[in-house]
């Protein structure tokens, strides 16, 4: 098999930041946190993640846990061993429960935070979802994904350093050209690559930072590529159209639709546009994969996770 080009980026997995956070996290991960799924994906999932908006099918997102993770565990262990902390009172006699299983996130936090873990493939473009309840972030953009590979030996950020910067405060880390490449290059001296992984190779351009006023310079470059229709409509035709219509002309774009119920929606292409009503322009066919209303049964992943009779901070 060839090479394939790819856009790709460093996912950052961190911790919750205060104690409700803590037990809306612990709920919707059915008692398990985001490492904990990612690192055992039979704990259920499935299979999306929040990713940004221009990775699509075939791309690569990485793992990285963050440090401050695992200084967030340690705040928190120390706030629940305190005599006087009245929040983690609350807890009653469940606190001892509580302690234990903060020092079973502390220790998955001492063998990862502060490196690249794992990877998957992206298996379909990303999308928009609307938030729920249950999650402690923000994010609204969705990718299908595969299976994580957990690689046997993590990179440390002080040997991939020279080659990616990680964004302080970040949820992703975009990586281009050199920066993949000099990342893929040091896991594989110590790592078994997955097949996607051990083929891939940075694309030339990426739409990340695409508006209209360099679009040609970026949509039109010898490098770009458009992986599917979505991308080619999305980043080329609608900023082509724009440019060339007549003033007065207005320009109708296609629909992103979805079938529920029996029954075609148009749900438009954001979050301000995400009304459901009968489709009548065709548009170019229902979305699959879940990919709307389907969320990872996780923490950032936007369901209620799956039961599993673990005990935690108290709902």
């Amino acid at each position: 098999m060839g090479d394939r080009y790819v856009q790709s980026c460093v996912a950052h997995v961190s911790f919750p930041s205060t104690l409700p956070e803590l037990r809306r996290a612990y709920n919707a991960g059915g008692g398990y946190m985001e490492m904990e799924l990612l690192l055992d994906t039979a704990k259920g999932h499935d299979r999306t993640y929040s990713a940004p908006r221009w990775m699509t099918t075939g791309d690569v997102m990485f793992f990285y846990h963050t440090k401050r993770a695992k200084l967030r565990i340690e705040r928190f262990l120390s706030a629940a061993k305190g005599p006087d902390n009245e929040e983690w009172g609350e807890e009653g006699k469940g606190l001892q429960t509580s302690i234990d299983y903060l020092n079973d996130q502390l220790a998955v936090a001492e063998r990862y935070a502060g490196t690249i873990f794992g990877c998957t493939e992206v298996i379909g473009g990303a999308a928009f979802q609307k938030g729920d309840a249950d999650r402690h972030w923000r994010n609204n953009i969705y990718a299908p994904i595969g299976d994580v590979h957990i690689f046997k030996n993590p990179l440390r950020d002080s040997e991939f350093g020279s080659h990616i910067k990680i964004n302080p405060g970040g949820t992703f880390t975009p990586l281009h050209g050199s920066s993949f490449s000099g990342l893929k290059g040091l896991l594989a001296q110590t790592n078994d690559l997955p097949p996607y992984l051990a083929i891939a190779r940075p694309g030339g351009v990426s739409f990340r930072d695409i508006d209209a006023n360099n679009w040609i310079d970026i949509a039109c470059s010898p490098d770009a590529r458009f992986i599917d229709e979505s991308q080619l409509r999305a980043y080329l035709i609608d900023y082509l159209l724009e440019g060339i219509k007549d003033p007065r002309t207005a320009v109708h774009q296609e629909c992103r639709c979805e079938v529920k119920d029996g029954q075609t929606l148009c749900v438009g292409r954001g979050p301000r546009r995400h009304r459901r009503r009968p489709c009548r322009s065709g548009g170019f066919g229902p979305v699959t994969g879940g990919q709307l209303e389907n969320g990872w049964q996780g923490i950032s992943f936007g369901m209620t996770g799956v039961a599993s009779g673990r005990k935690g901070p108290s709902s």
